[in-house]
């Protein structure tokens, strides 16, 4: 039996949160994989909702989908339940739009963005029944490839993965796709697909490089004397071209991490934080044009619905553009109710005007990450801003009206001392102190997490502390944190950034000499070795390195003055003078005859001398443009005065958004609609329907009344719930509208639901009724034992006992008064309940297809059990989950004079129909509220 043909009915329901192995994407790729000639899985190697909320995997899956010949699917990696259960039962691992066996795929593909996830990869390809090991791989099998930030260092994952990609993967993904289908057409073999790959420009493959020891005991790479590349180099696309981005977004049916429209503003940043790999690995700086921006963003929206739109990158306030787009896509976003938020926010770079724009619906906290909490420690880190900054960031927030502040910090940097750590509760005490004036007391949430060096930094050389140091620093830190009691302390594990680290530099956590060979030299990267030795020196000199976009070139060595990156940075290079000469016009801090082992030389010394004196040097020597006012200015020697005006007292409090909606009045509206709820939907919760119907009725352009606040709401009530896994042909809900319009406007909402969500007819009315939750009181119920269950059950033998035992069971309980059943409860124990009066008929329909039983029960009577524990109650004798019924909604009643009514014709006939003065020279005219259709199809 094919594993996968019964996975809804054998599998799915018994799993946490099935709908994440659906694939019921909204704008999902739909075409048959017999007719394609190349086809890719694209693996997150982490859970759906995290997968999901990635805009990397989802720009390739646009990429790929757009050829004619080529096909790209998802897949992610299974929660513990599921791949226990696909282990058990020999379920390969499968995309999910198509359920094709992963080792049917021409490529697997996986996005590498965070270290520990690298199990879940060994995971994956496991799962997918495919040797562990690249060199046991044989012709028939798929190349695995990896992408993304960490494949910088290849290394810990080469014996697993055929081919890394370095770098941005928007083109070379497209030139593997017609390397895959030459594969097809000419019958390559293995060894030679894995040598033209290697050819590419960015892609390392591990087989064509020798693993050699070198004097230090590393192990290093050194390419074979046949392989067709010396050094893979990091490669990247020069402008964000808006063929990478789809105009119609994947849409999750269920919720997700991240569940609003990503748009990428910018990529890159060359503020130069010395921690921070992808600032250092991002490089060249590329921004967007606005109006490219403004297009994805009412595009995204337009066909997704959602509520909230974040703008993507490093670090957003530095978008050049940021008010030109935000005033540009303003009213756009009024009219829709949407939301524009930022991930984070730089201390210092907010403009008031900017606050005033984001998160104008509801402001529940901001962050900001200072990350160190003293200002010698930040100028370790080049972080680039003081505590006037910070004050000036804390006060803004006060004065706008939100309600929180999120400050990440960071422990175990180098040269730190107990003052630094405390230092963190220092500044934090005065934030509280920053924060006072406003209508309401701010709540702060501080994150800590523990330094890990990571390669390609200039941090790369340095020791990692020990998880002992880490967990005495975090014990200071709780005790100075102590009596601050609008401040919530919050702390990565150190065994977790201990992982972190070995996977990061693949076990190597001592600190290095300089001149020592590192396990990833032989990828060669947009950051250059000299410069990180010299920004390490200049860390231990506490020196800043002022942004590039704002001063000189430093000579890092990306690619920012070569033709094809000037064309792609047209954007970003309107800036300060001197911005775009070329490096060789340029000095350079580090010049060429000074060898690693002075600089080491000269960082011994700048250890043992006082910082002070550090920083009086540095101040004296500020011609190159690395000093704290420099850093703090605006580019052209004026210090923080641009910033002046922004801490100026505004109104305190939240000013209070009045959305734009139409007033009610004479044309205001109610619909009662009705819709059903089939195949793979019935995986949906009620909570992620809710947010489906709320998406589809932005995307339809249903005129919505609204609650008016802060934080608005669709007026919709839903009738009663229906438990997952369940189906239905009657579900209710209740629209209020804030102007009148056709049934077609409503219906057109099938357009934009998953598959299996469908409206089927409705009826409008006006005058206030009765909530559906209060009205519906009965629901006809058919709960069935599927095929495979009943197979199970009788052990292939005949089901004559299996009725029999039902048949016996439901004669039972028609003639018991009582029917005492064990319920279960969320995080309680179990309670024995009545189920005896919520029922008020029973019967086993024999002539069903297999075995059912036909059930009306009381919704809101003491002792209602969900109909398939009540059914698993009639087979005491036969172990199973209840959750394998087949549980089917048949309708929905309301009690009326002792009539049973649908709910529509619930509806007092007297409020059908919106009262419209028809005109005496046309008396055939159609209604305005039904635009003349049938809205009612029986």
């Amino acid at each position: 039996m094919d594993k996968l043909r019964i996975l809804d009915e054998a599998y799915l329901p018994i799993v946490t949160k099935p709908s994440r192995y659906t694939g019921s994407f909204l704008h999902a790729a739909r075409k048959n994989p017999a007719d394609v000639k190349v086809k890719t899985l694209l693996c997150f190697p982490d859970l759906y909702e995290i997968g999901m909320s990635y805009l990397g995997i989802k720009i390739l899956y646009h990429i790929l989908n757009k050829r004619p010949d080529s096909l790209a699917e998802l897949c992610f990696t299974p929660w513990g339940d599921m791949e226990q259960l696909m282990r058990a039962e020999g379920i390969p691992l499968y995309s999910l739009e198509s359920r094709t066996p992963a080792g049917e795929f021409d490529l697997i593909g996986f996005s590498l963005q965070y270290e520990l996830s690298y199990t879940n990869v060994l995971t994956m390809i496991d799962l997918a029944h495919l040797p562990l090991r690249s060199a046991d791989r044989r012709d028939h099998h798929p190349i695995v490839v990896a992408g993304g930030l960490c494949t910088v260092n290849p290394e810990p994952l080469a014996p697993f993965i055929d081919a890394f990609v370095i770098g941005d993967g928007e083109e070379v993904i497209q030139e593997m796709c017609d390397l895959m289908l030459e594969r097809r057409e000419r019958g390559m073999t293995r060894a030679e697909v894995l040598r033209r790959l290697a050819a590419l420009e960015g892609v390392y493959v591990p087989a064509h490089f020798d693993e050699v020891m070198n004097p230090f005991g590393f192990i290093a790479r050194e390419p074979k004397p046949d392989s067709p590349t010396q050094k893979p180099r990091y490669r990247y696309v020069p402008s964000l071209d808006p063929e990478y981005y789809p105009e119609k977004p994947l849409i999750s049916p269920t919720e997700i991490t991240h569940d609003r429209l990503g748009v990428e503003v910018m990529r890159g940043c060359t503020r130069g934080c010395r921690f921070c790999l992808a600032g250092y690995m991002n490089r060249p700086l590329r921004e967007k044009r606005a109006d490219q921006v403004v297009k994805e963003v009412q595009c995204g929206i337009v066909h997704a619905g959602w509520d909230e739109v974040s703008l993507l990158s490093l670090s957003t306030t530095d978008y050049k553009q940021l008010p030109v787009v935000l005033h540009e896509l303003d009213r756009f976003t009024n009219e829709l109710g949407v939301n524009v938020s930022l991930p984070s926010t730089r201390v210092g770079t907010l403009a008031p005007s900017v606050a005033d724009k984001i998160q104008q619906g509801r402001r529940g906290s901001i962050t900001f990450a200072p990350e160190a909490g003293t200002q010698r420690m930040r100028d370790v880190i080049n972080k680039g801003i003081d505590e006037a900054e910070l004050e000036y960031s804390v006060k803004l927030a006060r004065d706008q009206g939100w309600g929180g502040i999120k400050f990440y910090f960071m422990i175990g940097l180098p040269t730190e001392t107990e003052a630094d750590v405390d230092g963190i509760a220092g500044i934090i005490g005065k934030c509280q102190q920053w924060a006072k004036g406003g209508n309401k007391r701010m709540h702060f949430n501080v994150g800590i997490s523990p330094h890990v060096p990571k390669p390609h930094t200039p941090f790369q050389w340095e020791l990692q502390d020990s998880m002992e140091t880490l967990d005495r620093k975090i014990d200071r830190l709780r005790q100075g944190f102590r009596g601050m009691g609008n401040v919530r302390l919050k702390w990565r594990d150190p065994d977790t950034a201990f992982l972190e680290g070995v996977f990061s530099r693949g076990v190597y956590l001592r600190p290095r000499a300089l001149e020592e060979a590192l396990p990833w030299d032989h990828i060669r990267t947009p950051v250059v070795k000299k410069f990180l030795l010299n920004e390490r020196a200049k860390a231990y000199a506490a020196a800043l390195t002022p942004d590039c976009r704002d001063h000189a070139c430093y000579r890092c060595g990306a690619p920012c003055f070569t033709p094809k990156a000037k064309d792609g940075r047209r954007v970003s290079l309107q800036l300060a003078p001197g911005q775009g000469q070329m490096p060789e016009t340029l000095d350079f801090k580090v010049p060429d005859d000074v060898t690693p082992q002075m600089i080491e030389s000269r960082v011994t010394e700048l250890k043992e001398a006082p910082i002070e004196s550090l920083k009086a040097e540095q101040a004296a020597g500020s011609g190159n443009g690395a000093t704290n006012g420099t850093a703090n200015g605006d580019g052209n020697g004026n210090g923080n005065g641009a910033r002046a005006d922004a801490t100026e007292p505004l109104a305190y409090g939240r000013r209070r958004k009045t959305w734009p909606t139409a007033a009610r009045g004479p044309q205001a509206q109610r619909f009662r609609v009705s819709y059903e709820k089939l195949g793979q939907a019935r995986f949906t919760s009620h909570l992620d329907l809710v947010r489906i119907f709320d998406r589809a009725l932005r995307v339809a352009k249903i005129p919505m009344a609204f609650s008016q606040g802060f934080n608005r709401h669709a007026k919709i009530a839903y009738g009663p719930p229906l438990s997952l896994g369940a189906t239905s042909r009657a579900e209710y809900f209740d629209l209020e509208l804030a102007q009148a319009c056709a049934w077609s406007t409503i219906e057109a909402m099938n357009d934009v639901l998953p598959d299996g969500i469908r409206i089927t007819c409705g009826r409008p009315f006006t005058r206030q009724t009765e909530s559906l939750m209060a009205a519906i009181t009965l629901a006809d119920f058919d709960v069935k034992l599927t095929k495979y269950l009943t197979d199970r059950l009788s052990r292939g033998e005949n089901v004559h006992r299996l009725r029999q035992e039902l048949e016996t069971s439901i004669a039972a309980f028609t003639q018991a008064s009582e029917w005492p059943v064990m319920k279960q409860s969320h995080g309680q124990k179990g309670k024995t309940v009545n189920a005896r009066p919520a029922v008020t008929s029973i019967a086993l329909d024999l002539g069903s297809a297999g075995l059912c039983v036909r059930l009306t029960s009381r919704l809101h009577a003491p002792g209602y059990l969900k109909p398939d524990l009540l059914l698993k109650s009639f087979l005491q004798s036969f172990e199973f989950d209840p959750r394998l019924l087949l549980v089917h909604r048949e309708s929905l009643w309301v009690e009326r004079a002792g009539s049973l009514l649908n709910p529509l014709d619930a509806l007092e006939e007297s409020s059908f129909w919106r009262p419209v003065p028809v005109d005496p020279a046309d008396p055939d005219a159609a209604d305005p509220a039904t635009g003349g259709e049938c809205v009612e199809k029986l």
